[in-house]
C-alpha cells in the first residue's frame, strides 16, 4: 500500500535545483547559486539550510530556509565562486576545497569529504560559516593530505571513504564506510 506524502501530513512547499520536482534533467552547463548537481547531504534547523552539492563539489548555504522554489544560495563553500565546480578547486586538497562532499552535520558544520578521506569543520559565527576555509580537519594529518587511512594501516584517527556524519552537542558519529565501522568521537578528547 502506498500512502501519498500529503496523506501523512506533509506536502511540498518548494524545490531547489532541478527544473521540476521529479525531473532527471542535467544541471546547467555552468553551476549557479540556484542549481544542484547530485545533492547528497542536507541539514536544516529553524532558520538555515545547508546542502552538499556533490556533483559541483561544494556546499551551498542558505541563511534562511527558502520559501520559494529556485531560491539561490547565499554562501558557497569549496569553490572560489558559484560558477566553479572543479575537484579540489583544480589543485591538491586544501582547507577550502572538496573532492566529493557527501554528508554534513550542521551543529558544528562538519562535512564528510568522502574521496579525500576526511572531515572538514567550519566555525559558525552569527549562525554562518566564518570564512571560506575550514578551521579543522579530521581523518588526515593536515589539509593537504587525502590518503585512505593516511596510506597506512587502519587506526583510530584515520578515515577511508566517510559517507555519513551526525553531530549532537560535543559528540560526532561518522560512517567510515571503507573501514566498515562507525566512529564515535567526543569533542575535547573524552
Amino acid at each position: 500500500m502506498t500512502v501519498a506524502a500529503e496523506h501523512a501530513g506533509w506536502s511540498p512547499a518548494c524545490w531547489l535545483g532541478g527544473s521540476d520536482p521529479g525531473g532527471l534533467a542535467s544541471p546547467a552547463a555552468s553551476p549557479t547559486a540556484g542549481h544542484l548537481y547530485a545533492p547528497r547531504g542536507v541539514w536544516l534547523d529553524d532558520k538555515r539550510l545547508v546542502v552538499c552539492d556533490w556533483g559541483n563539489r561544494r556546499i551551498l548555504f542558505w541563511r534562511d530556509v527558502p520559501a520559494e522554489s529556485h531560491t539561490p544560495a547565499d554562501i558557497v563553500l569549496g569553490q572560489p565562486d558559484v560558477a566553479s565546480a572543479d575537484e579540489n578547486r583544480g589543485g591538491p586538497p586544501g582547507p577550502a576545497s572538496f573532492r566529493w562532499p557527501h554528508a554534513l552535520a550542521g551543529d558544528v558544520l562538519a562535512v564528510a569529504d568522502t574521496a579525500n578521506n576526511r572531515l572538514l569543520f567550519w566555525r559558525l559565527s552569527a549562525g554562518e560559516p566564518a570564512g571560506s576555509a575550514a578551521a579543522a580537519v579530521v581523518g588526515q594529518e593536515n589539509f593537504d593530505a587525502s590518503g585512505e587511512n593516511h596510506w597506512k594501516a587502519v587506526a583510530a584517527d584515520t578515515l577511508c571513504w566517510p559517507y555519513g556524519v551526525s553531530a549532537c552537542g560535543d559528540r560526532l558519529a561518522v560512517a567510515d564506510s571503507g573501514n566498515n565501522r562507525v566512529m564515535l568521537w567526543q569533542r575535547g578528547g573524552g
